[in-house]
């Protein structure tokens, strides 16, 4: 039976309540008492349904970490559902998650549609922001207070002479390892020799560009994401633009600007890391000379190979840059909502990434230029 309060509908049952109305100082009371009587008299997760609610307060955001608490002290969990947009950030800033696992057996193909068609606003979001970014690129230079020299060049220190022994080591290992699974193979038929081609070609045509973006995702895309998530929590960037400085001008585009131009780099040192590991391989195994090693690798590698590779760099340098700031500028919901958002961008960029890699080799097959 609905229990009608000043400004607040309860309806209840073992399983869910459904709220209506305003969740507010006044209000709170009743609610928490319902949620007492709620979680003695059920089991599994109590759910509270807000798709009435149409105002909530502090001390009601407040009410529900408490009602939480209660349920959780009777064996029950907590989940929310449904909520409408009007009272999601006031929840969101008092650390309750807004969008919960699916409720079993209730509308699983219903949410499994609205979670797709969020899926496709958010690369509609995600396409709108890439444009505008590349046009306050293309005016940055020429406005009074926008690209700032300074700040790129910390951001190429930090992304990319920083990162560089981590990128050397994971590629050096890494083309050990290819050589040593190449040569078992390769022994089979006696030409061992060839390991040297598949190695270098393999490194500076796909291992190289994709294993070095993949760890500046990791690394430095998560933390581009968090750096400008928490300034969005913290209220910084809404200080910055209340002096009239553009976010994008500040934050977004010095970083991207260093990831397109260390990320090349940081592909060139991978490649030169998994030729010199492949050597070693061939050094210590199979007693191939340094000059007869040298000799092959300058003869069958050719400028395109180390080209095609420098060239994906850039892109996925693009990709990694320009989703980290996009997350990181629609965090939401405190410390939690900085680490969705991370999680988010390094997810994205190596989805993205993986999926620009194979684009673009198929591209360069049909042009011709990995004959």
């Amino acid at each position: 039976m609905p229990k009608d309060f000043p400004d607040l509908t309860i309806e209840a049952d073992e399983e869910a309540l459904r709220l209506s109305g305003a969740l507010t100082f006044r209000t709170a009371p009743a609610f928490l008492e319902a949620v007492r009587k709620a979680a003695r008299s059920g089991r599994g997760t109590l759910w509270i349904s807000l798709q009435g609610l149409q105002r909530i307060d502090t001390a009601g955001a407040a009410v529900l970490l408490e009602a939480r608490a209660i349920a959780e002290a009777a064996g029950r969990g907590f989940e929310l559902e449904q909520t409408p947009a009007v009272v999601r950030d006031g929840i969101e800033h008092a650390g309750i998650r807004t969008d919960p696992l699916p409720r079993p057996g209730r509308g699983g193909l219903r949410r499994l549609l609205r979670r797709g068609l969020s899926a496709l606003s958010t690369a509609g979001d995600y396409l709108a922001f890439l444009g505008y970014l590349l046009a306050a690129s293309v005016r940055a230079p020429f406005r009074r207070r926008g690209f700032r020299t300074v700040l790129a060049l910390d951001q190429m220190v930090r992304i990319g002479i920083n990162a560089s022994p981590l990128v050397a080591l994971c590629c050096g290992l890494m083309g050990l390892t290819l050589a040593l699974q190449a040569a078992i193979q390769l022994r089979l038929f006696g030409v061992q020799d060839y390991v040297i081609d598949l190695v270098s070609m393999s490194m500076t045509r796909e291992i190289g560009p994709l294993l070095a973006a993949v760890l500046v995702a990791g690394r430095s895309g998560a933390a581009i994401a968090a750096e400008i998530g928490t300034m969005r929590v913290n209220e910084e960037i809404d200080a910055l633009k209340s002096l009239g400085v553009s976010e994008t001008d500040h934050l977004v585009i010095p970083r991207v600007l260093g990831l397109l131009v260390m990320l090349p780099c940081l592909t060139f040192i991978a490649d030169a890391a998994g030729i010199f590991g492949g050597y070693m391989f061939c050094a210590l195994d199979l007693r191939q000379d340094p000059l007869y090693f040298r000799t092959w690798l300058f003869m069958d590698l050719h400028p395109q190979d180390v080209l095609t590779g420098l060239s994906k760099s850039v892109v996925f340098a693009g990709i990694i840059g320009s989703l980290a700031a996009f997350f990181g500028l629609r965090v939401k919901g405190g410390g939690e909502g900085v680490g969705v958002a991370a999680t988010r961008a390094v997810v994205a960029s190596i989805v993205l990434t993986i999926v620009a890699d194979g684009a673009l080799t198929a591209l360069f097959y049909l042009v011709g230029v990995l004959a």
